[in-house]
């Protein structure tokens, strides 16, 4: 039979874990993984990004499109939004 020092050192164990997980599941993610979807970074306190950044609207699919395109000419190739964010460009239409 195992002794109560055992069993607390087990619900610690679960505890932190448990803890641990939701803790993890609602952060928020880097500012640079917002952008990359076309999204303003987290509010104070959400754990998912923001509204779609400006000249861009959010499609059927939840995905940031450039406003006045279908999703599948909305598409930009990584480089060319991290060359976008480095050097404060909008994209042409």
């Amino acid at each position: 039979m195992a002794s109560v020092g055992e069993h607390l050192a087990w619900c610690s164990l679960l505890l932190v874990i448990s803890l641990g997980i939701s803790d993890s599941a609602s952060q928020c993610p880097r500012r640079l993984d917002c952008t990359l979807r076309r999204r303003h970074p987290c509010p104070t306190g959400s754990p998912d990004c923001g509204r779609c950044l400006p000249h861009y609207r959010e499609d059927q699919e939840r995905k940031c499109v450039l406003a006045g395109q279908h999703s599948q000419q909305g598409e930009w190739t990584l480089c060319h939004l991290i060359y976008l964010v480095v050097t404060k460009q909008k994209p042409e239409a």
